[in-house]
């Protein structure tokens, strides 16, 4: 995040064909209910984790944001600790998407 509070979106991910097989860049709960998800097109529910994925939107860099159901593939359990908001998860929310695989 910025100073802004906006993702910064330095993150592996960009300039791929696909973007819902571009990397996780972060994972959060949602803080609104504002969001809806990429895949399914139905709102991510104020506080529900949600996978954000890098995208472009009229060539500028945005996070697009998916519901865990929704969002393949995940990192593998070796790799969360390097995405964006891993280390603030609860165990159980780690868990949770760990075993999402």
């Amino acid at each position: 995040y910025d100073a802004d509070g906006n993702h910064t979106l330095q993150h592996a991910g960009w300039g791929t064909s696909s973007n819902r097989q571009a990397a996780v860049c972060c994972v959060e709960r949602a803080k609104t209910d504002r969001s809806c998800c990429r895949v399914c097109g139905e709102p991510i529910e104020a506080g529900e984790l949600r996978i954000g994925r890098p995208e472009k939107k009229r060539g500028k860099p945005i996070v697009g944001w998916y519901h865990v159901r929704c969002s393949r593939p995940l990192p593998g359990e070796d790799e969360w600790a390097g995405v964006e908001g891993w280390l603030s998860l609860s165990p159980p929310e780690q868990r949770r998407l760990l075993d999402a695989q």
